[in-house]
């Protein structure tokens, strides 16, 4: 199977010092959440809270992890960007865990 997730690291906007991942989804493609849960088992992801905001069609979800808690977001433009609140070494865990996956490629 290839791969069909593809993602960057970059900071957010306004905030060089920091890191977020940025991924772009196809609607059709709703197995996003399983699949990203399940390359992150290595450390220890786990969805604490999740709130889908029907009102503009979007989905957050905050994780607790080894490495730290992050943040899941995915807009109504299929857009999905994940966030560790002044931790980018929780970024960085994170993607190398997806760089080892077969479900995932990182963007050039």
């Amino acid at each position: 199977m290839g791969k069909y997730y593809k993602y960057r690291v970059r900071p957010p906007f306004g905030k060089p010092t920091e890191l977020l991942l940025e991924f772009q989804l196809n609607r059709s493609n709703l197995e996003f959440l399983h699949v990203l849960t399940e390359t992150l088992e290595s450390i220890n992801a786990q969805i604490v809270f999740k709130e889908d905001m029907w009102v503009n069609d979007e989905l957050l979800a905050t994780f607790s992890s080894k490495q730290g808690d992050f943040h899941l977001s995915i807009d109504i433009w299929d857009n999905a960007f994940i966030l560790a609140n002044n931790n980018p070494s929780c970024i960085l865990a994170i993607d190398n865990e997806l760089t080892n996956s077969p479900y995932f490629e990182k963007a050039t």
